[in-house]
C-alpha cells in the first residue's frame, strides 16, 4: 500500500492570521481554524494549535497503522485514540528552553484486529518509526507511553 509512494513528497499548507491568536489553515480544499481561549486573548474559534498537533499524531497513526496492517496481512477496524500530552511551558513563557517541549505523551489506542500476537506486536513496533508524526516526537526526545487495547475480530 505505502510502497507505491515516491521517495520524497512535499507537504504544503497556507495560513492566514486574522488576529494574534487565530490561524486559518488551508490545504487543498480543506480548512482548519486554530485559536486560543479568551484567557489568552483569543476567541476560542478553533482548536488550540497544540491540540491540532496531537490530532495529527492520531490521524497519522491511524493511516500508517492501516498501511502496516495491510503489509502484515491483518485487518483493523474501529480504531480510536486518546492522547494526554505533558507540555513543559518553560519555553513558551521564556523562562528557559525545554528540550523536548513535550517530555511525555500518553497514547491510548483501541482497535479491533485480526492477526496473531506476533503480527500485532510487529504493527506496534513499526508504527513507532513509520508514522512521521510519532517518529518526529520520538527523535525529539519525547517519551510516548502507548497502551493498546486490541479486540479480536
Amino acid at each position: 500500500m505505502a510502497t507505491d509512494m515516491p521517495r520524497t513528497v512535499t507537504i504544503r499548507v497556507a495560513a492566514d492570521c486574522p488576529s494574534g491568536t487565530r490561524t486559518d489553515v488551508a490545504a487543498g480544499r480543506h480548512t482548519m481554524t486554530m485559536d486560543e481561549p479568551p484567557a489568552r486573548h483569543g476567541r476560542d474559534e478553533g482548536l488550540l494549535p497544540l491540540q491540532a498537533l496531537m490530532g495529527s499524531l492520531c490521524g497519522c497513526s491511524n493511516v500508517v497503522a492501516n498501511w502496516i496492517a495491510a503489509d502484515l496481512g491483518i485487518a483493523l477496524s474501529g480504531m480510536s485514540f486518546e492522547v494526554a500530552a505533558t507540555l513543559d511551558t518553560n519555553s513558551i513563557t521564556g523562562k528557559e528552553r525545554s528540550d523536548p517541549p513535550f517530555p511525555e505523551i500518553e497514547l491510548k489506542v483501541e482497535v479491533t484486529a485480526t492477526g496473531t500476537d506476533a503480527q500485532i506486536a510487529a504493527l506496534k513496533e513499526q508504527l513507532a518509526w513509520r508514522c512521521p508524526v510519532s517518529a518526529t516526537f520520538r527523535l525529539a526526545g519525547t517519551k510516548i507511553d502507548e497502551t493498546w487495547t486490541v479486540h479480536r475480530a
